[in-house]
């Protein structure tokens, strides 16, 4: 709610609530086994618990492992069937605290890890079959805009995009901005610094900041 409260009167990004979205999402069973080591808000915790859990994507793809909190989250609640690919700058041989939310658990088989740049990485074999693509990587404009043209080539034709640090980090609030100005179905997430993407839910319509999202009529 402070995160709302400070930074939702001064964006262009509509503001919904998930089930806004989608449907009766709450009423989804969620999980969180390790919720300290994910670098997220209790409601972002939540909101992407959900997400992965309602949508079931096959692929996730995650652009800034960390300690991995987050990539665990989101796998345990997508189900067994779930494959994750994580990438982070920072080598898990010479900073041991990447990934290591996941490692050891039951999980970790469903997770691939892997240690590079984002700007140089080899996306190709991920091309166009991504459920769940998660930009959490470097928040300066350039990387930002880089992450998020690989997440839109990323996505599967009924994937979302997430991004983190919305509004707060400059970079990641002045690439969505223009972002937005091509592509609908971009939304913040009410109470929280997430923004999410889905080309598929274009009629939604917003009244100014506290109002409701509501549905439009068909």
């Amino acid at each position: 709610m402070k995160v709302a409260i400070e930074y939702e009167p001064m964006l262009s990004l509509p503001v919904v609530d998930l089930d806004d979205l989608y449907p009766n999402i709450y009423e989804t069973p969620i999980t969180s086994s390790r919720p300290s080591f994910a670098s997220a808000k209790l409601s972002e915790i939540a909101a992407l618990a959900l997400l992965a859990s309602y949508l079931k994507p096959q692929l996730i793809v995650e652009i800034g492992t960390q300690r991995g909190g987050t990539t665990l989250l989101l796998t345990e609640n997508a189900g067994s069937e779930t494959r994750t690919m994580t990438l982070d700058i920072l080598s898990p041989d010479e900073y041991p605290e990447i990934g290591s939310a996941f490692r050891g658990t039951k999980w970790e088989k469903q997770i691939n890890l892997f240690h590079n740049d984002s700007l140089t990485f080899d996306w190709s074999p991920y091309q166009g079959i991504v459920d769940i693509v998660y930009v959490d990587g470097c928040h300066e404009y350039d990387y930002v805009w880089a992450d998020t043209k690989t997440a839109l080539s990323l996505r599967s034709k009924k994937g979302i995009i997430l991004w983190h640090d919305f509004p707060s980090a400059n970079g990641v609030r002045r690439c969505l901005m223009e972002v937005s100005k091509s592509q609908k179905g971009l939304y913040h997430l009410r109470g929280t610094r997430l923004a999410l993407y889905d080309p598929h839910k274009t009629s939604i319509s917003v009244r100014a900041h506290w109002a409701m999202a509501k549905k439009e009529s068909t």
